[in-house]
Order: C-alpha cells, then sequence, then structure tokens
C-alpha cells in the first residue's frame, strides 16, 4: 500500500491525523482530483455513503466539538466499529481527508491508483473517531 523509502517495504503505521471541526457533520475522503456527485445516504442510520472515487462519513458537528480521524495501514492501529468495507479509485494517488469545504484536512500519498478502505467508528451516532485502514 504505502512504503518508507527506506526499506521499501510496507511498515504497520498512520500514515495522516485530523483534529477538527467537521461542518454539517460529514468527513469527505476523496481522490483528491475527484468531482464526482456523491450519493445520497439510503437512510438515517447508514454512516458511510460512497461512489467510485469518494466517501463521505457522518460525524459529530462541529459545533458539538471536534472529531479525531487516523488513515491507518494496518488494523492494529484502528479503534472503533467497522461500518464500512469497500474500494476507492484514486488515480491522482492522492487520497485527501478532511471536511466538505477542503478547509480542513490532510493528503495521503499512495502508490496504487485503487485502493482498499474500511471505515471504523467509535460511536454508531456523531461519531468521534475515526479509523480509516487502507487495503490493496
Amino acid at each position: 500500500m504505502v512504503y518508507r523509502v527506506d526499506t521499501g517495504r510496507e511498515i504497520p503505521m498512520r500514515l495522516a491525523e485530523l483534529t477538527a471541526g467537521f461542518q454539517w457533520g460529514v468527513l469527505l475522503v476523496k481522490d483528491a482530483d475527484s468531482t464526482e456527485q456523491i450519493p445520497n445516504w439510503s437512510s438515517s442510520d447508514e454512516q458511510v455513503t460512497a461512489a467510485n472515487s469518494a466517501l463521505v462519513i457522518r460525524v459529530m458537528p462541529d459545533d458539538e466539538g471536534n472529531v479525531d480521524v487516523q488513515v491507518v495501514n494496518d488494523c492494529k492501529e484502528v479503534r472503533g466499529t467497522r461500518y464500512f468495507s469497500g474500494h476507492l479509485a484514486v488515480p491522482s494517488k492522492r487520497l485527501k481527508v478532511g471536511d466538505a469545504l477542503g478547509e480542513q484536512s490532510v493528503n495521503v500519498v499512495l502508490d496504487k491508483e485503487n485502493i482498499g478502505v474500511e471505515i471504523y467508528l467509535d460511536e454508531p451516532v456523531q461519531a468521534t473517531c475515526v479509523s480509516l485502514l487502507l487495503r490493496d
């Protein structure tokens, strides 16, 4: 998935971290160049909705506090319960994780254009901790 230059091997690690308030209570994960429309949630209970190159996660709204987000490549690093498992197209090889307006975000440089993603949340509603596990 993501490799360190010094060894050429995948090393379990946190690839990125972000603590922020998320306007409208949504966290956006997408290819850095994606303009793809993301589908609406199928129900009010659904925590994640996804398109080919982007997904949106419901989190605690910014007016209630900050949310901790971590992007990892090892299941030992995740916290919470899995709410989503799927794939994302990332043709730019840059995964952008942040708020819907792009004002608070981190980028993860990848070595692939298609990645597996699992989303873990600490709470089933208004999550305050999100773990994004990147897989092959």
